[in-house]
């Protein structure tokens, strides 16, 4: 059952390896006047679970990353997508703007991308504090990842600032997570299409500084191979690109497997995550515990995260990534108890109804479906046919989730199908 999901691997990630024709890095740094300083502390604190700004660091350039976790009918996560903001001191205001880099096709007139108004608290000294809470009264929803199918790739500003009105909300939480991330979670009950719907926020913030040894790829030829990819980014042409999301393989990329995982399953979701090194020809992803208490999403940690959901039937990746270059900064992959705890039973479905697997809300859709469904149909329902004993049905039970957990893995990698 192994060989399952190994076909075709190596190939992908080759591919995911080609450069694409825009190996500069024009219009992703910071100028130098934009340039916040590296530690974050000394732009932004907290206190009262209210945050403050230093006034030297109005104008700055900060990385502004989300993760909505919509409350019901379990607790998931979608990142939204990452920005780079500077905040701005107007008229007994805190404004948060987006820059313009990526989203103008001319510099020829000034132009400010408006996001959110924070109400000023108190100034004391250097120091201005604000209602984040108050600001956040809209919680834009627009995610990470897209792709295209080959056609003519447009921008569209409707799509990018997509946001749902926030009905009610309070801050739960403000923390300094290191020297380079703040991190301000906030309750909320949104407005969505209509419907009242509970959700939790994560906001981080963190001075925007890009890896610099980062090459962005272009994503093209769709008729041969394809990335997931950032927002597109508007040339002076007012014609668009976009990057493919990718990680920066020169250093360890690794997946913490959530601690209430069972220990029976543990050992082939780390195979799941390992074989990628087998594609690739040497050891880039590596596999740890999370330490208890750490669950997706987590900044410091690419979460694996097991879900105690035995009704389930799906699986998704979910990432975060550099609006400018499209590097992976951050994954995690949902995991509940229905895609694992297969039994006799639950295998015969399979035979008449396959489940989800792919990114959360492309499930459906033609961006995540199994080229090669039928065969694997064939497979099971042959199985069927068997007298599989409890331990055959427990192994194929765990090639089932070896082959989940590197499809998915495979997508935080950037691939498509």
């Amino acid at each position: 059952m192994k060989s399952i999901y190994l076909i075709g691997l190596s190939l992908l990630v080759f591919l995911n390896l080609a450069c694409g024709d825009r190996n500069f890095r024009k219009g992703i740094d910071p100028k130098p006047e934009h340039l916040a300083p590296k530690n974050v502390s000394e732009s932004f604190g907290f206190e009262n679970d209210q945050l403050y700004i230093d006034k030297n660091s109005l104008e700055k350039e900060f990385l502004l990353q989300a993760v909505l976790s919509p409350q019901l009918p379990a607790a998931q996560f979608s990142s939204t997508k990452s920005r780079v903001v500077s905040f701005r001191l107007r008229n007994n205001k805190i404004y948060m703007l987006e820059a313009t880099q990526g989203h103008s096709s001319s510099s020829s007139l000034p132009q400010n991308l408006l996001l959110a108004e924070f109400p000023i608290i108190n100034e004391k000294g250097n120091f201005v504090s604000f209602d984040f809470n108050a600001g956040m009264s809209q919680i834009f929803v627009a995610e990470d990842w897209s792709g295209h199918e080959g056609e003519e790739i447009k921008y569209d500003a409707k799509a990018v600032f997509k946001s749902a009105p926030v009905k009610v909300s309070y801050l739960e939480e403000v923390k300094l997570l290191n020297s380079n991330q703040f991190m301000i979670r906030q309750i909320a009950q949104i407005d969505y299409e209509g419907s009242p719907l509970p959700i939790e926020v994560k906001y981080y913030l963190s001075p925007y500084n890009p890896n610099p040894k980062f090459v962005p790829t272009e994503s093209k030829n769709y008729d041969r191979f394809g990335f997931f990819e950032v927002t597109p980014v508007v040339e002076d042409s007012n014609k668009a690109f976009t990057y493919a999301t990718k990680w920066d393989i020169e250093k360890p990329v690794t997946f913490a497997i959530s601690s209430n995982t069972p220990i029976e399953f543990r050992e082939a979701i780390r195979e799941g995550v390992l074989y990628w090194n087998k594609a690739f020809g040497r050891e880039v992803l590596n596999v740890v515990m999370a330490p208890a208490g750490v669950n997706a999403p987590d900044i410091d940690y690419n979460v694996i995260q097991w879900m105690d959901w035995a009704s389930a039937r799906f699986a998704y990746a979910d990432g975060q990534f550099d609006p400018r270059s499209g590097e992976a900064l951050h994954a995690q992959i949902f995991l509940p108890s229905g895609i694992a705890n297969i039994g006799k039973g639950i295998v015969r479905n399979i035979t008449r109804t396959w489940p989800n697997v792919g990114l959360k809300n492309f499930g459906s859709g033609h961006l995540c479906e199994y080229q090669n469904q039928n065969a694997l149909f064939e497979n099971y329902e042959n199985l069927m046919h068997a007298n599989l004993s409890e331990k055959e049905i427990a192994d194929l039970n765990l090639d089932f989730l070896r082959a989940i957990v590197a499809h998915e893995v495979g997508h935080t990698l950037g691939l498509r199908h």
